[in-house]
Parts: structure tokens; sequence; C-alpha cells
């Protein structure tokens, strides 16, 4: 019987640590991101230089499509946090911290009311501002 026992806390000492390193990396491609795409690519799109290369109405198309992209990354980083969330607790028994569940369920919300609310709509304010205008 010792010898399970002890063949079972190694396990599950892997396990949690399999766990653990799958969250570490998850936040911090997560907030990696955030930062990368707050101060350095999205920015970028509307410096000077961006604008004369490919147009003002181009440059926010391309804009566009990488910040669908950046959501795109927000909704599976939230939805990884969470399913490593749940697999603590149904590994480890312990309950959830409201806070870290709250938290982690407003961030996912932001991101899918940024997909799928925001984005879109600043899509179409986009269309409408570089419309083509025809003549009656």
């Amino acid at each position: 019987m010792r010898a399970w026992h002890r063949r079972a806390k190694l396990y599950t000492a892997g396990v949690l640590g399999f766990l653990r390193s799958i969250a570490i990396v998850n936040a911090a491609v997560w907030f990696g991101s955030a930062i990368f795409f707050t101060f350095a690519a999205g920015p970028a799109f509307f410096t000077d230089e961006m604008i004369g290369l490919l147009g003002k109405p181009r440059a926010g198309a391309a804009a566009q499509l990488v910040v669908h992209r950046y959501f795109v990354v927000q909704q599976w980083c939230a939805a990884i946090a969470i399913a490593h969330l749940l697999a603590e607790w149904l590994y480890t028994g312990r309950p959830f911290h409201r806070l870290v569940l709250l938290l982690l369920m407003v961030l996912f919300v932001i991101g899918i009311l940024g997909g799928y609310v925001l984005q879109p709509r600043m899509h179409e304010l986009h269309l409408r501002k570089y419309a083509v205008q025809t003549p009656p």
C-alpha cells in the first residue's frame, strides 16, 4: 500500500505541475499579446509611413484584420484559462476562488463582446466612412 501511495503522490504532483505550466504559458501569451498589440502593432497602422504606403482606407482595413485576430487570441486564452480552472478544480477538489472566477468570466465576456459586437460595428463604420460616393 505504501508504494501505491508514493506513486499516487508523484502522479498528482506531475499532473498539477503540468496544469500549472499550461497556466503560466497561457498567461504569458495572453498578457504578451495584449501588450504587443496595444503598444506596437495597433499604433503602427496609423503612422504616417503606413498611411503613406497603403493609404488611409487600406491602413484602416489592415488594422481591422489584426484587431479581429487579436480578439480571437483573447477568446482562446480566456477559454484555456477557464478550462484550466475547471481541470484543477476537478483534479484537486478545491473550491474556486470567486474573485479569480469572476475575473476570468469578465475577461471572457469582454473578448466575446469585442469580437462579435465591437469589431463588426467598427467594420461597418469603416465601410461607411470610406465608401465610394456615386452620383445619383
